[in-house]
């Protein structure tokens, strides 16, 4: 089916975007847009493409973790460093 000046039309279900686009946007995909998908490039290389999303927000998501433990260290540390100048002071 031909659009204007021969272009084609976007088809319900069809990729009207490259899949990265879609799968970086976040959107819905339905089960006619994924078989699309793999039927035109490939299942490897949807796997590798959902993959390396899996591994980014794994990443993003730790990366959070790790900024809230550094915090929560850094409060500790100055809580030592408070009790020590205490029992510095109540020792004398």
């Amino acid at each position: 089916m031909a659009g204007p000046e021969g272009c084609a039309t976007p088809t319900p279900g069809r990729l009207t975007q490259p899949l990265s686009l879609h799968i970086l946007r976040g959107a819905q995909m339905d089960y006619d847009v994924l078989i699309n998908a793999i039927s035109t490039l490939g299942f490897p290389i949807i796997v590798a493409c959902a993959l390396f999303w899996y591994i980014n927000k794994q990443n993003e998501n730790h990366r959070e973790e790790i900024n809230a433990l550094r915090d929560t260290i850094g409060e500790n540390t100055n809580i030592l460093h408070e009790l020590k100048e205490l029992i510095k002071v109540i020792a004398k």
